[in-house]
């Protein structure tokens, strides 16, 4: 069995998924470190928001087609810029498929997200934490109801505590849904539920930050535009949607980043315009099935 129920959003299944870590050499250029093979030799997949980085550690969480033909998330951790990486460690159940895992950090805490199967063939969203860096992890949380397929999460977490998760939701003979759920100690406990939108399932890829003051900003598709909400409250109330974008050729994920060192809390939305949809993989790397890590900084702006 392959993939459950994902028909393969345009972020493809991972089939050489590559990151890099440079050292600046000037302004205009930088070095890159070769290629590192993270996953097995089965096929993986992975997605531009799986990385993240806590105080001396950074962390990729992965998706990863085991012997049996099940899917497992598994999280691996280096403490040396990338250079070497530790074991991997599972964090999905042994039970049923799990995959589109999304992973965010502050401190010494990574927060992941994945949907995964349950016995009675529901895609529900699961969350767990790590807050020594990734050594050790809590007790999984389920956030989705039973009965409601969730698909594309992806979640943010502050310096104070806060954690904001958003994701598609659909129940049986109803239309898809973008919901959020927010914590404010940590991920220890989770407020319920709110609805954001009504969208199209497959088009909507919501995206989430946390700015200044706590403002939790939320982006989504739906129809050719970009909307934007934004809640003070910890996700309890949310603004009506604003336009970001119209016209859009396809749909893929908007990205977002909040600068949470200015006053005003400046949102900095970013949207892939063309048609190769922003994480999408070259054709050319579309032949290997294994996840993939360079080692480097460098800067790349919206285009």
């Amino acid at each position: 069995m392959g993939l459950p129920m994902m028909r393969r959003t345009r972020l493809t299944t991972l089939l050489a998924l590559i990151f890099i870590l440079s050292v600046p050499q000037s302004a205009a250029a930088s070095t890159w470190l070769s290629a590192k093979q993270l996953s097995g030799a089965t096929r993986a997949e992975a997605r531009p928001s799986a990385i993240a980085m806590v105080t001396g550690t950074v962390g990729i969480a992965y998706s990863e087609e085991q012997p049996d033909h099940t899917w497992r998330v598994w999280f691996r951790r280096s403490t040396d810029g990338g250079a070497t990486w530790l074991t991997p460690v599972r964090v999905s159940s042994s039970a049923g498929n799990a995959n589109a895992a999304s992973l965010a950090s502050a401190g010494t805490t990574f927060d992941i997200v994945w949907r995964e199967q349950d016995t009675s063939g529901d895609q529900r969203l699961w969350y767990a934490r790590s807050i020594d860096g990734g050594v050790t992890w809590k007790a999984k949380k389920i956030l989705s109801p039973a009965g409601a397929s969730a698909s594309y999460p992806r979640l943010a977490r502050d310096a104070a505590e806060r954690v904001a998760v958003i994701w598609i939701g659909q129940a049986s003979g109803e239309p898809a849904r973008v919901y959020t759920r927010v914590s404010t100690d940590g991920g220890a406990t989770f407020a319920s539920r709110v609805s954001l939108a009504t969208v199209i399932p497959f088009e909507a890829y919501p995206n989430i930050a946390i700015g200044n003051f706590g403002k939790i900003h939320a982006a989504y598709n739906l129809s050719g535009q970009v909307l934007y909400r934004r809640s003070t409250d910890d996700g309890a109330t949310w603004t009506m949607p604003g336009l970001i974008a119209d016209n859009i050729e396809s749909a893929s994920p908007p990205a977002m980043a909040a600068n949470r060192h200015e006053p005003d809390d400046r949102l900095h939305p970013c949207r892939h315009r063309h048609r190769r949809p922003l994480g999408a993989i070259p054709a050319e790397h579309q032949q290997r099935n294994l996840v993939r890590f360079r080692a480097g900084a460098g800067h790349e702006g919206c285009q």
